[in-house]
């Protein structure tokens, strides 16, 4: 069965969901080990939809595995394990959350959030033969590609809505999965995924691509909305990291937002152990590739979406290994 987000469920739960897991959260039960914590999107979420299932993510030091028997055990559906970032998705009732929260097992349950397609600009009634792409000029790119660098033999996996036939792709598209739980179908119907796989690969009269003989794989975790549940994409990156070597992937684009703020150390798609200092080293990383590639040329740009105690520290650390002090 696939999961939906606000699907009714036919057991009857506690009357007054919403109070009960605010008391789980700050108080527990003095009568057993305290609670792991939980993301407060879960609470908002209970609030908002009284009485139906809610979609959250069991994060676990220990076995992926294990867990999710124990989940499955205290009558969890949809129970799908995530060992990429040590966690199990699942949907509960306000009680079998209850009970998770005490398994000693469980470190943190994180809300299984939506997640929606980054923005691509307003259209207009402007020809599309009017309309150059500059992002590759800005990059550099036409060295690189003088230089031979054109993604020939490297495969992009392009996890967001799928991505459509269209002449610009050359025939370059590999496969196409559908990787969501809440939509059938690995057709793009939201234009998203399309729309990002132009921009990395396209190679057209009037379009170019950063890499125009790449080849694309397309992972559909979105529908027509534009949303995604967030245990679908690490599921599809599971995916990416188990076919890498078969499917020849050497890039992941992931253009998507969660809609609800998280801590890089709680975000189920923060499951790398990203530290502070990790954020130095990354932004090394990408100095050193700038200046292969590019003549140095890098645009560095914030976008929302974190805990704010966390933020500017990251941001700080990234800082300093741009400006090299």
């Amino acid at each position: 069965m696939r999961r939906s987000l606000h699907r009714p469920i036919a057991l009857a739960l506690l009357a007054v969901a919403a109070p009960l897991i605010a008391a789980w959260i700050s108080a527990g039960d003095a009568s057993a080990n305290e609670p792991a914590e939980m993301h407060p999107g879960i609470e908002a979420f209970a609030q908002s939809h009284p009485g139906a299932p809610i979609p959250v993510i069991f994060r676990t030091s220990g076995d992926a595995g294990t867990l999710a028997g124990e989940v499955v055990a205290e009558g969890a559906t949809d129970v799908t394990p995530l060992g990429l970032i040590g966690g199990v998705a699942a949907t509960v009732t306000v009680e079998e959350l209850s009970r998770l929260s005490y398994d000693d097992d469980v470190d943190w349950i994180a809300f299984d959030a939506p997640m929606v397609s980054s923005s691509r600009g307003e259209r207009d009634d402007r020809r599309s033969s009017d309309l150059k792409a500059p992002y590759p000029f800005a990059a550099g790119a036409p060295d690189a590609w003088a230089a031979g660098a054109t993604g020939d033999h490297v495969t992009v996996a392009v996890i967001d809505s799928g991505i459509s036939e269209h002449e610009d792709f050359q025939g370059r598209i590999r496969a196409r999965f559908d990787m969501s739980s809440v939509s059938n179908g690995a057709r793009d119907e939201n234009g998203h995924g399309t729309y990002i796989a132009g921009i990395i690969a396209g190679r057209g009269r009037d379009y170019t691509g950063m890499a125009p003989e790449s080849r694309l794989l397309s992972l559909r975790v979105s529908g027509s909305d534009g949303k995604a549940l967030a245990s679908d994409v690490v599921g599809a990156l599971q995916w990416v990291v188990d076919h890498k070597d078969d499917r020849n992937i050497r890039v992941v684009n992931i253009s998507l937002t969660s809609t609800v703020p998280d801590s890089y150390k709680q975000d189920p798609l923060g499951g790398l152990e990203l530290e502070i200092e990790d954020y130095a080293a990354l932004t090394d990383m990408v100095v050193a590739v700038a200046d292969q590639t590019c003549a140095g040329r890098i645009v560095s740009t914030l976008e929302g979406g974190y805990n704010i105690q966390d933020l500017p520290r990251c941001i700080e650390a990234h800082l300093k290994s741009l400006a090299k002090i």
